[in-house]
């Protein structure tokens, strides 16, 4: 360094014609080629442009200022001011400018901004829900809605919403959005998308999803699916109660199953 400004020293008093050569470049200016230092002590040529080197920023056209930490006072404007590369300078509830986290990240245990978390990620419960993004609640260390029994996450518009009643009208592809959880969200017989009893459970007589019942179980003559196995049905045994049992037109067969005759 030394011998290069030393060179540089009598370039410029052997020629009045290197101006450019003698005066020191701005920060975002381009530098002369190796043949000067930028204008700021805490700057330096990178790729042909004077930059302020990596924990000071642009504070004006000749001045490279130390970086802010956490929570300390900014002044809006430059975009790299804040030390953390997840903060940002912002109002806080004071209405005071300051290096804060930006909105998806918190502020962790070491003083740092963390990424927040979506709907069932780990969240740290110690500092609360700030860890979570949408709003959700830090419970148990997982970011979920305020009432999960009652609610389901929307990922369509990452909103927690009311849960769907049985046979209403539901969006395919959101997990647990039916409030009966033995229910799911598919195609009725219309075609029409909406929350309906699985395949191993009918609807009994208080509108709730019930598991259907095994081959020759106890059984309440009504619902025409509530037996489990395929080609049966609920009616009378031979002594006369009522169970699921092979169709008139099928036998049970030594595996369980229901076989047409």
């Amino acid at each position: 360094m030394m011998v290069k400004k030393s060179v540089q020293l009598v370039i410029c008093l052997l020629s009045l014609l290197t101006v450019e050569l003698c005066s020191a470049a701005n920060v975002d200016e381009a530098c002369p080629t190796g043949d000067t230092d930028c204008a700021s002590t805490n700057s330096e040529c990178v790729s042909g442009t004077c930059k302020c080197v990596g924990t000071y920023y642009k504070s004006s056209a000749t001045v490279c200022t130390t970086k802010i930490v956490l929570e300390a006072a900014c002044t809006p404007g430059p975009t790299d001011q804040c030390v953390d590369f997840n903060a940002e300078c912002k109002a806080d509830t004071d209405n005071a400018n300051k290096c804060l986290c930006k909105t998806t990240h918190y502020k962790d245990t070491n003083g740092a901004c963390a990424v927040k978390s979506g709907f069932g990620g780990v969240c740290v419960t110690a500092i609360g829900d700030s860890t979570c993004l949408y709003s959700l609640k830090c419970t148990s260390d997982t970011c979920q809605c305020t009432t999960p029994v009652s609610q389901f996450f929307d990922t369509t518009d990452n909103l927690c919403k009311a849960k769907i009643a049985l046979q209403a009208t539901c969006t395919p592809g959101i997990t647990d959005q039916c409030l009966d959880a033995s229910a799911e969200c598919k195609a009725d017989t219309n075609n029409a998308n909406k929350c309906l009893c699985k395949t191993t459970h009918y609807k009994d007589s208080n509108d709730a999803c019930a598991a259907k019942i095994a081959l020759e179980g106890t059984c309440t003559p009504g619902p025409t699916d509530n037996c489990l196995v395929a080609s049966t049905e609920c009616k009378q045994d031979t002594d006369s109660t009522n169970k699921c049992l092979c169709k008139t037109t099928h036998y049970k067969a030594s595996n369980g199953a229901c076989v047409a005759t």
